[in-house]
């Protein structure tokens, strides 16, 4: 019998074999992570979307907000004389 050293081909096969066995073990966990929470997930979306929509109405109401608040600290600072 004959024997040969183990070419770096078979090394890389190998490894792509290993590499899609991890690949296909983690894509299962995820899978059954995703079924389990099918109902949780849509309600997260559901209320991303909701949220989004509320912002995306009051888009305008929120830059003002914004620029009150910033208009309070800088009167805060100046009345405690930081600014």
């Amino acid at each position: 019998m004959i024997y040969a050293e183990r070419s770096a081909f078979e090394d890389i096969v190998e490894g792509a074999r290993d590499i899609l066995s991890c690949a296909d073990t983690t894509l299962a966990a995820v899978e059954r992570v995703v079924e389990d929470n099918r109902e949780d997930i849509s309600d997260i979306i559901t209320n991303a979307r909701v949220f989004s929509e509320a912002l995306a109405k009051n888009a305008d109401g929120v830059g003002h907000l914004h620029v009150e608040r910033r208009q309070h600290r800088r009167g805060a600072a100046e009345a405690v004389g930081t600014a």
